[in-house]
């Protein structure tokens, strides 16, 4: 099994969760979410990119500069996470709306990640960015 192969199973086994009036609605890749029915969002992260596991202190500092830097760009946002459930990891997540798909593979590769969840306001969807984890920047 390749590095893209290893990373699609983590992202297929992932349960993912977005905060809908104050409560966590949580999906498949595959999956619907009916309270946010025709409202497309991107699921991003800056942690762990290029899909390697670096210290709580990093990921905490990239994660807050995503913050901010949809923040300043006017996205609403609100909470989401991944959770792996083989291995027990939760990763934090922003549910981005308002922003295209192509603005968010751009944002995701900015922070190194390797792919993101696409919500199409129907189903939500991995969305592999340009580059391999292995090619991914800093």
């Amino acid at each position: 099994m390749d590095e893209r192969d290893r990373l699609e199973a983590a992202f297929r086994a992932a349960i993912y969760a977005v905060e809908v009036d104050g409560r966590p609605r949580q999906f498949l890749i595959g999956g619907s979410i009916a309270e946010l029915a025709g409202q497309p969002f991107a699921l991003l992260t800056a942690f762990n990119p290029k899909g390697l596991s670096r210290n709580l202190a990093d990921n905490e500092s990239a994660q807050l500069k995503l913050e901010d830097d949809l923040a300043a760009a006017g996205y609403r946002k609100v909470r989401g996470s991944a959770l792996d459930v083989r291995g027990g990891h939760r990763e934090p997540m922003f549910a981005v709306f308002g922003m295209s798909l192509d603005e968010a593979v751009a944002v995701a590769q900015e922070f190194g990640q390797a792919a993101i969840v696409w919500f199409d306001g129907e189903r939500a969807r991995l969305e592999w960015c340009e580059h391999t984890a292995a090619e991914a920047g800093p």
